[in-house]
């Protein structure tokens, strides 16, 4: 996992909005590897879609515009990509899951002509070799029946068994990157864990990466090789899962873990992050954590941290382990 696949460089999206410019990605930095899970987490509203839909540019514009950085997907700007060669990335080089299958498939259509759309689009297969690769994506993602199962419309499927078919239809095409955003929220616990041993399957026998995209700690643990957490707009902290949850140096990345019931943790020990998240119309200038940060010091109140590596593969993003 030492190539680097997707490298991120200081991303900033906004949105141009009535009340004012919310700056949704503020100086974004980070390195998607050939054949690794990386975790993104945070609070809801910190940026963790935006930096998806960012990478896919599907930004709505407008409101939204990406105002500063670079997307560099094997080497290539995306960002310098006409609309016409970003369609042909998207499906093919890059996918992405969203976290409620209802809303991507559409109703009036049959899951094998959804899937075998985005095959026809990228591959332009006939329509006997199109089929048999639909019928063979419904496989992969472990559909039993899969050629009779194709014929049926989505609300002949379950929760999970659609979320499958969005699974099937995005890595149809055998992508190198699969975004998967908040992929199990919509489903129950037993289907969760189905879908993301999944997941991880499907990864080993296609060598690709996925950018897991969760507010669920615990799923991250237990799929991901790398995290990294985001808060208004940054990515703050990033490390290999066994470091960052056993010696989290950010002080909201300890609050954030501190405030995860565990078996082994009576609940009065449990951490309150004070305060709430900051509007980015008007965030609070330096570090825009420093208003609910009890380590905060002056610097913090004026100057953004720069990104520190204080051990091998480990970014902290605090002024308690250095300044500008």
């Amino acid at each position: 996992m030492s190539e680097v696949l997707l490298s991120i460089r200081n991303l900033k999206t906004h949105f141009y909005t009535e009340e004012g410019i919310v700056e949704a990605l503020d100086g974004v930095n980070l390195d998607i590897m050939r054949g690794e899970t990386l975790g993104l987490v945070g609070e809801t509203g910190c940026g963790k879609s935006v930096t998806a839909l960012s990478i896919m540019r599907l930004i709505p514009s407008p409101p939204g515009k990406i105002v500063d950085g670079e997307i560099l997907f094997e080497g290539e700007n995306l960002l310098e990509k006409s609309p016409e060669e970003m369609r042909r990335i998207r499906g093919s080089k890059i996918s992405m899951i969203f976290q409620d299958p209802t809303t991507s498939l559409n109703p009036v259509y049959t899951i094998g002509d959804q899937v075998g759309e985005a095959i026809r689009l990228h591959h332009h297969t006939n329509k006997t070799l199109t089929w048999k690769r639909v019928v063979e994506a419904l496989r992969m993602v472990r559909i039993a029946d899969a050629e009779e199962r194709a014929t049926n419309y989505p609300h002949q499927f379950s929760g999970g068994m659609r979320q499958r078919a969005m699974i099937a239809m995005m890595l149809s095409c055998h992508p190198a990157l699969l975004i998967a955003d908040e992929p199990t929220t919509s489903l129950d616990v037993t289907i969760q864990a189905q879908v993301l041993m999944l997941m991880q399957e499907l990864q080993r026998e296609l060598g690709m990466s996925i950018l897991l995209i969760t507010h669920n700690l615990g799923v991250v643990a237990e799929t991901c090789d790398r995290v990294g957490v985001m808060y208004s707009g940054n990515v703050i902290e990033l490390a290999d899962v066994e470091t960052l949850f056993e010696a989290p140096l950010h002080p909201y990345t300890q609050g954030l873990l501190g405030s995860v019931p565990r078996p082994d943790r009576d609940l009065d020990s449990l951490t309150i992050i004070p305060g709430s998240v900051p509007s980015l119309i008007n965030p609070p200038p330096g570090c825009r954590f420093h208003p609910r940060c009890s380590h905060a010091m002056e610097i913090c109140h004026r100057e953004k941290p720069r990104e520190l590596m204080v051990d091998e593969g480990h970014m902290v993003a605090c002024h308690l382990f250095g300044s500008n």
